[in-house]
């Protein structure tokens, strides 16, 4: 996924890729950010209920836009960025064990409860070897309204097959996830 931007908030808001074993705030999980201090991140959880690991730039090393992967092969995950989505460097990789069939998105975290944080993606796609996801996406925006505490999402496809709807879920924490 490119994203665009990040919108500063505290030096480690984040704009990410993320893969997880379940929704629960202690799950197991992997995600590769972009802040908008100019740093990119690789963190990941390896063992339910365990510490978070960050493998990362210092601030200013990179711009927006900036891309941002991550590969699962097994139980070992990678995480990589780019400044063109075609010269792609590996942040790292590790062990994150989890269930053959995971939760992936896109999230943005402000890191400081309650304000929101604005992010925009684009180019953003989900597949691998074997695996067909059926909406190509072209841009992503969310935008929040901190007055009606919700927030506005904007998005744009190429293509959509088989699609009735999408489901939309929100976290406050990036931990739990509700609709």
């Amino acid at each position: 996924a490119r994203v665009n931007s990040v919108e500063y908030i505290e030096d480690y808001t984040k704009a990410c890729v993320m893969m997880r074993e379940s929704l629960s705030p202690e799950s197991q999980n992997a995600l590769m950010y972009i802040s908008p201090a100019g740093r990119w991140t690789f963190q990941r959880r390896n063992v339910k209920s365990g510490a978070t690991i960050s493998t990362k730039s210092n601030a200013g090393a990179i711009s927006t836009p900036h891309w941002v992967r991550i590969v699962r092969s097994g139980n070992e995950v990678s995480g990589y960025h780019s400044p063109d989505g075609n010269n792609w460097t590996r942040a790292d990789v590790d062990f994150v064990p989890m269930s053959t069939d995971i939760y992936v998105g896109l999230a943005v975290s402000s890191h400081d409860d309650p304000q929101l944080a604005t992010a925009t993606f684009q180019d953003v796609s989900f597949g691998g070897s074997g695996f067909s996801f059926p909406v190509e996406f072209l841009d992503f925006n969310a935008t929040p309204d901190p007055d009606i505490s919700q927030v506005e999402l904007n998005l744009s496809t190429a293509s959509e097959e088989n699609n009735s709807h999408f489901v939309v879920e929100r976290s406050r924490d990036g931990a739990i996830f509700e609709p």
